[in-house]
């Protein structure tokens, strides 16, 4: 395992910059199983103009495992558990017999059982290979309009891209029902988040010390989307040839997608009288997607704190004595793609089937 990083940095009063780059790569305990990784960060701060401020980071992440374990019972620990103790390395590592009769490797183990594969041909006659991209950005920019105003827009974004393979040769067990020729499937996966937020942050100003005023108002604008599938070989026309090209009944599976929005509007308001008095309110109205019209939910707070020290002769004994009371309503959306009945396909004989979810629509 080893890592590498490259860093610069510099800049001015008025302008800050900072740049990362790094390489890792880690080899996992199992043979054949690695992770590399490239990691690329650029930050830049500005002051050009006063009360003007600017602050904007980019990270980009390129991420490649070879070999990924599998989890659950057809993965390779299970594998080891369930082996007899007493077999020796050199039994084990003689994993493999060529049939004559086809010509193909075939897996040579202890054990009959249909999802138990020899250790040795999971490592070097399977493999789950995952690349990932990822991109993540946040900016801001702020101004003091005066000494009790200032406002402030953020705008970040966090997208990926992961594709994942996996191969089995013919006669792989501990994958489920492969049939002849071997499996392979490529999932494709993509992921996007962007939020524009809008602040608006103060310090009311008043004459009299007795009386301190702080708020928050804002909006924000949210979307996610999500989409995913599977495309499918089980059973190859070319025995262990991985590609969809060989598929003998080419298939999809694991479709899955949904775009949601929110958006928001929000205000938070805390006050302080002499010292003792303490009210914070606090209100948001959020507009889903994925409610039915018109979209929306408000959800308010209201605490109020007493600290009784300064207007009641407490004992000695007593510190402080405080009242507190407070009402808040909580508020949430719900999942994606429940505004309307949803159907699922599932591989099968011919063309597969499509089935009406039981989930019932909002």
């Amino acid at each position: 395992s080893n890592s590498n990083t490259i860093s610069a940095s510099g800049g001015s009063e008025k302008v800050t910059s900072a740049f990362t780059i790094t390489n890792g790569r880690v080899s996992g305990i199992v043979p054949e199983n690695q992770l590399n990784r490239n990691n690329l960060d650029l930050r830049i701060n500005t002051n050009l103009v006063k009360g003007l401020k600017t602050d904007f980071k980019l990270s980009y992440l390129d991420q490649v495992i070879r070999n990924k374990p599998r989890l659950s019972a057809n993965g390779l620990v299970a594998q080891l558990y369930t082996m007899p103790r007493d077999l020796t390395e050199e039994e084990l590592s003689n994993y493999e017999t060529i049939n004559s009769s086809t010509g193909l490797p075939e897996s040579r183990f202890w054990s009959t059982n249909v999802n138990a594969d020899n250790p040795y041909w999971y490592v070097y006659r399977t493999s789950l290979n995952e690349k990932r991209n990822r991109t993540t950005g946040i900016g801001s920019v702020s101004y003091q309009f005066t000494p009790w105003m200032n406002f402030m827009t953020r705008v970040s974004f966090d997208t990926f891209n992961e594709t994942t393979k996996g191969s089995f040769y013919n006669g792989t067990k501990s994958n489920g029902n492969i049939l002849a020729g071997g499996q392979y499937y490529l999932t494709q996966s993509k992921y996007s988040n962007h939020n524009i937020d809008f602040l608006f942050t103060g310090d009311a100003d008043f004459k009299s010390k007795n009386f301190q005023l702080n708020y928050v108002l804002g909006s924000s604008l949210l979307t996610r989307s999500f989409n995913t599938y599977t495309n499918l070989a089980n059973g190859l026309t070319v025995a262990n040839n991985f590609s969809l090209a060989f598929a003998t009944t080419p298939t999809f599976s694991g479709i899955s997608a949904y775009k949601r929005e929110l958006n928001s509007v929000y205000g938070n308001v805390n006050l302080a009288m002499w010292e003792s008095i303490f009210l914070d309110v606090t209100g948001r109205n959020d507009w889903s997607s994925t409610l039915p019209g018109p979209h929306s939910y408000f959800y308010p707070s209201v605490g109020l704190s007493f600290v009784m020290n300064k207007w009641l002769n407490l004992p000695s004994w007593v510190d402080m004595g405080k009242f507190r009371t407070s009402y808040t309503k909580v508020g949430n959306d719900a999942e994606p793609n429940l505004l309307n009945q949803t159907y699922t396909y599932s591989p099968g004989a011919g063309t597969g089937f499509i089935t009406r979810n039981t989930t019932k629509a909002i």
